[in-house]
């Protein structure tokens, strides 16, 4: 796997804290906190670590003894570790994003 990505590099941002919103119709939303500060990292250093935490996040959302907050908790912990992966692609490529 490592020379799959030996030659691979990427900016990401993840953000210094998350919240949990929740809609009038109970939709619920993980989003950066209003102040929260973007941080640049490259995930393809820790592509090993993200795809195992995936994997214990997935399994603990899919438990039926883990309760509603455990299972945002996690989720929430996972984007503080490697920010929404796959959401806002365009932000790391924009120059005029990062202070």
């Amino acid at each position: 796997m490592n020379k799959l990505f030996k030659y691979a590099n990427s900016i990401w941002v993840r953000y210094s804290d998350y919240v949990i919103t929740e809609t009038s119709d109970g939709i619920k939303y993980l989003q950066p906190a209003p102040n929260a500060v973007p941080k640049p990292y490259d995930p393809v250093e820790e592509f090993e670590n993200i795809a195992l935490d995936a994997v214990s996040v997935g399994q603990l959302c899919m438990s039926q003894e883990a309760t509603d907050s455990e299972k945002q908790e996690a989720i929430r912990g996972f984007a503080l570790k490697y920010g929404l992966l796959g959401i806002m692609t365009a932000i790391p490529t924009t120059p005029k994003f990062l202070p």
